[in-house]
């Protein structure tokens, strides 16, 4: 306030708060970025390693399942499976 009663008008008061108020804005949203941002990258590399590992998963799945030998046992199964393949 101080400030206030040391300047010779009130439109000087209003453009040096103006520019008080424009650059701790400014200010505060660059500090905002700043931390958002490697929140933005850490997400984005979070998301690429789970769904990166989901798809080497689902493909390890894929050729365990397909390679598994056909049990010797099950005849009607065995037969069925010649057919498939």
């Amino acid at each position: 306030m101080r400030f206030v009663h040391l300047t010779s008008s009130e439109a000087l008061s209003r453009a040096v708060a103006w520019k008080f108020l424009s650059g701790g804005l400014f200010l505060l949203a660059l500090g905002l970025l700043i931390l958002l941002f490697p929140l933005i990258l850490a997400v984005a590399v979070a998301a690429f390693c789970f769904l990166g590992g989901f798809a080497l998963v689902g493909l390890a799945w894929r050729i365990y399942w397909t390679a598994k030998p056909i049990p010797p046992s099950r005849d009607a199964e065995d037969a069925v499976w010649r057919e498939i393949k």
